[in-house]
């Protein structure tokens, strides 16, 4: 007999967790499970409501801005160019060094 222990697993995490949709300060709609505990995503952040990520935004560079307090802001979450540019850039002086 073959016992299947998934069910508990996937109703815990329903539990822990909640789909959220988040509006970036450009006014995009984005989509993810967060924990409910932290308010963490714990899924992959994606478009949604109908637009596509033209520069398919790595999700390293997507954050929910946080209160004084440390806790996250509802709702919210920010893409984060300066660090994604700095990233970008300090990739391309590596490569540039190599090539000298």
């Amino acid at each position: 007999m073959q016992v299947d222990y998934s069910h508990g697993l996937d109703k815990g995490r329903r539990t822990r967790r909640r789909s959220v949709r988040l509006e970036d300060q450009f006014g995009r709609w984005w989509g993810c499970s967060i924990e409910k505990s932290t308010g963490d995503p714990c899924t992959n952040i994606s478009p949604w409501g109908g637009w596509a990520d033209p520069l398919g935004t790595p999700n390293t560079y997507l954050r929910i801005p946080k209160h004084a307090d440390g806790t996250p802001q509802s709702g919210r979450i920010i893409v984060d160019f300066d660090r994604w540019i700095a990233s970008v850039q300090g990739s391309m002086d590596d490569w540039n060094r190599l090539l000298e």
